[in-house]
C-alpha cells in the first residue's frame, strides 16, 4: 500500500518503536517516517507507505507546529526535564510583559544554535552521542524561521513557574533550543517540558490515529485512515495525460513533450484523474521520477475461482469486470483501479470474465481471442488482484435480468461493495442494462459503482478488435504498445518435418491453438524465453506454403545464436517487429537463402538495439 499515516506518538516511545508497530500491522511495506520526535515528546509523527516513502522529503519540507511549557530556572544538557536537570534560578519570576517581548523579538528569521544533544551528526557520528561520551561539542548555528509564537498562560506549577507557548515555525528548528533562547533573553537559564507537535505539513493533531487505533482497524481491514500519496502533491504542479501513449512512455520510464512548462516538479495523473507519477520537467520534456502506477504486491497467491464455486464466508469484495481479451492497456487500467482502491478499503480485489466470450456463445462461432486463458490468468496476477472469477457463460447466465444481475451475482454471491467497469459496458438478458443502469440499480443495494471511459492512444480507443486488426496486418509493434507489452504466445515445443535442421536453421516448432487471434503470416524479429532465460531469434508464422499445401498454421522459432534442446518445454515466443510476409520459393535453396537473410536482419536489429541501450546512458 502506498500513503502516508497521520501517527499520534505517545511519551516514552523513540519514531523507531513505533515505525516497528507499524511495519507489524503492514508487513512486508516499506516504511519511513516524515521527520522525528524525542521520547519524551508526543503528537504528530507522519510516517511514509510504500512509494510513499518516495515523496519523504515533501512530507518533511513543510511547517511544523509545537505546544510545550517553557520552564525557567532551570538547566539541562538536553535543555528539558527528561533526564538530570540543575535548578540554577529557584526564585525566578517571569515579567509578562517582557516574556511577550522577548517572545516577538524572537519571531522571523534568524540563526539558531541547535542542542548538542541532537541527531546532527559531525564525522558521521550524531552529537548526542560525542555529547554523552563526555566530548566538547559544539553545534553551528542553522538558519530558521519562527512565524509565530502564542503565550498561552504562565503558571505556577508547584516548584517553578512555567510559559505555555504555541510555536509555529520552519523545518529545522528546535523547539529544545528556542526554549533555552526565551530563558536567555529573560536573564535566567530556561528548558522545556511537555513537548506537543501539533502540526508537521499537512498532518494535524486533531486527525492523527492512536497506536491502538492503528492496530485495531488493520486487524478490522479498514485501512481507510491511511492519505493517498496525492495528499503530498498539492504545492506540485498538476499535469494530465491525455493519450495511451503518453502513459505506456510514462510508465516505462521515457519522457515525453510538456511545451510551455517551467522546469520543476510535476505531479503526472492518468486520464481518469488517478495518480500516475511524479515527474520532473527539464526543457520542456517531463521525465518520471517516482511511479505510482506500478502494481500492487500481493501478501498472497491470486485466487482463481470458476463455475459456481461459492467465494469464502464473510469476504467483501470489489469488483471489476469485463472480458478482458489481451489484457491491454486499457483493461490494466481499469483493473489497476480497483485493485488499489480495494486495498485502500480494506476489500478483497476480484476480477470477474467469462468463458466462453459472449460473442462467441450468441454467434455459436468461435471467438479469437488474442491471449490463452492461462495467459490471461498470467496478466491479471501480474496486476495484483487478489481473486479471479472466471464465470461460465451460459444461457442461465445470459437470460438474467439487469436486476437479477446485481441481486444475485454481485450481492448474494460477490458481495460485493464497489464495482468498477469501462463506460461501453452492458450486462442483462440482451445487454438491457448499460453503465448507467448499473450505477442506479447497485447505488439501491448500497455497491459504489465506477466508470472510467476508454482509453485513447494515437487518437483513437485502445480495443481488443483495433489490436487484432494490427496483429493480422503483421503490425506487432503497435499491437504491442497497445497490449502493455509485446505480442507473445506460449506453448510446448514440438517435432515438426525438422527441414530447418537439415539445411542449417534448426527451429523451435509451436502448435498454434485453435481459436486464437494469429498475427499476419510471416517472418519476424522475436525472442524465445525459457526457464528464465531470453534469447534472440527470428520467428514465422504461417501455413509453410514451400514445403506442402495446406497445413495448419504453426509458429517457427530459430535462435540467432544458441543451440538448445527445446523439445518438450514450455517456451513464450515474442513477436517484436515485422520483418517480411509468407512467401512460396520455388526451391528449397532459395527458401535457405531468403532465412539467411531474415537472420542478418533480425541480427543487425539487435545490434541496433543493444547500442541504442548503451548510448543513452
Amino acid at each position: 500500500m502506498d500513503g502516508f499515516i497521520n501517527l499520534y506518538k505517545p511519551k516514552d516511545f523513540t519514531s523507531h518503536d513505533a515505525l516497528n508497530i507499524v511495519r507489524r500491522c503492514f508487513p512486508g511495506t516499506k516504511i519511513g517516517h516524515g521527520g522525528t520526535l524525542d521520547p519524551a515528546a508526543t503528537g504528530v509523527l507522519p510516517v511514509c507507505l510504500g512509494r510513499g516513502t518516495k515523496l519523504q522529503d515533501l512530507v518533511m519540507g513543510g511547517d511544523k507546529a509545537y505546544e510545550t511549557d517553557v520552564v525557567f530556572g532551570v538547566d539541562s544538557l538536553s535543555l528539558d526535564l527528561s533526564g538530570d536537570f540543575t535548578v540554577t534560578d529557584p526564585d525566578f519570576v517571569p515579567d509578562r510583559a517582557l516574556l511577550e517581548k522577548v517572545l516577538a523579538e524572537l519571531t522571523g528569521a534568524q540563526l539558531q544554535v541547535p542542542p548538542v544533544i541532537s541527531a546532527i551528526k559531525r564525522g558521521g557520528v550524531p552529537l548526542y552521542k560525542r555529547a554523552r561520551r563526555g566530548e566538547k561539542v559544539e553545534a553551528e548555528a542553522r538558519a530558521i524561521e519562527i512565524h509565530e509564537i502564542i503565550l498561552k498562560d504562565i503558571f505556577f506549577d508547584g516548584a517553578r513557574y512555567r510559559a505555555r507557548i504555541a510555536v509555529s515555525c520552519s523545518k529545522g528548528t528546535y523547539i529544545r533550543a528556542l526554549g533555552r533562547d526565551i530563558g536567555r533573553a529573560m536573564g535566567t537559564a530556561a528548558v522545556i517540558d511537555r513537548l506537543v507537535r501539533t502540526r508537521a505539513g499537512m498532518f494535524s493533531l486533531e486527525n492523527a490515529v492512536t497506536m491502538e487505533e492503528l492496530k485495531r482497524r488493520c486487524d478490522k481491514g479498514d485501512f481507510s485512515f491511511v492519505m493517498p500519496p496525492e495528499a503530498a502533491l498539492t504545492s506540485c504542479r498538476r499535469f494530465e495525460l491525455s493519450d495511451g501513449l503518453e502513459l505506456k512512455t510514462i510508465r516505462d520510464g521515457g519522457s515525453i513533450a510538456a511545451a510551455g512548462w517551467e522546469d520543476g516538479s510535476a505531479a503526472v495523473y492518468d486520464p481518469w484523474g488517478g495518480l500516475f507519477a511524479v515527474g520532473r520537467v527539464n526543457g520542456e520534456k517531463l521525465r518520471p521520477e517516482v511511479l505510482f502506477c506500478a502494481p500492487r504486491r500481493r501478501k498472497e497467491k491470486m485466487k482463481v475461482f470458476g463455475g459456481e464455486a461459492p467465494l469464502p464466508a464473510g469476504l467483501r469484495t470489489a469488483v471489476v469486470i469485463g472480458n478482458f481479451d489481451g489484457v491491454h492497456l486499457g483493461h490494466a487500467a481499469l483493473i489497476d483501479r480497483c485493485v488499489k482502491e480495494a486495498e485502500r478499503a480494506g476489500l478483497f480485489s476480484l476480477v470477474m470474465t467469462f468463458s466462453p466470450h459472449p460473442k462467441s456463445f450468441f454467434s455459436g462461432e468461435s471467438y479469437p481471442a488474442i491471449c490463452s486463458r492461462e495467459e490471461k490468468i498470467r496478466h491479471i496476477d501480474a496486476l495484483g488482484a487478489d481473486g479471479l472469477l472466471i464465470l461460465p457463460f451460459d444461457r442461465a447466465f445470459a437470460d438474467l435480468s439487469p436486476e437479477a444481475f446485481v441481486s444475485e451475482i454481485l450481492v448474494n454471491r460477490l458481495h460485493c461493495e464497489k464495482v468498477f467497469i469501462g463506460d461501453d459496458f452492458t450486462f442483462g438478458r440482451g445487454g438491457a442494462g448499460n453503465a448507467a443502469a448499473l450505477k442506479e440499480l447497485a447505488a439501491a443495494c448500497g455497491i459504489d459503482v465506477r466508470v472510467l471511459g476508454q482509453l485513447r492512444f494515437r487518437g483513437e480507443a485502445v480495443s481488443s478488435t483495433r489490436i487484432k486488426a494490427l496483429l493480422a496486418s503483421g503490425n506487432v509493434t503497435e499491437a504491442g504498445r497497445l497490449l502493455g507489452r509485446a505480442y507473445s504466445v506460449s506453448g510446448e515445443v514440438v517435432h515438426g518435418r525438422e527441414l530447418g535442421r537439415t539445411i542449417g536453421f534448426p527451429t523451435a516448432n509451436l502448435e498454434l491453438p485453435a481459436g486464437r487471434a494469429l498475427p499476419g503470416a510471416g517472418v519476424y524479429v522475436a525472442s524465445v524465453s525459457h526457464k528464465g532465460k531470453k534469447y534472440d531469434a527470428v520467428a514465422c508464422v504461417g501455413h509453410r506454403p514451400t514445403i506442402a499445401e495446406g497445413q495448419s498454421p504453426n509458429l517457427e522459432a530459430h535462435l540467432l545464436d544458441h543451440s538448445a534442446d527445446l523439445y518438450g518445454e514450455t517456451v513464450t515466443v515474442t513477436l517484436i517487429s515485422f520483418l517480411r510476409g509468407e512467401k512460396k520459393f520455388a526451391s528449397v535453396e532459395e527458401l535457405k537463402a531468403a532465412i539467411a537473410a531474415d537472420k542478418e536482419k533480425a541480427q543487425s536489429f539487435f545490434e541496433k538495439r543493444r547500442n541504442n541501450t548503451c548510448n543513452r546512458g
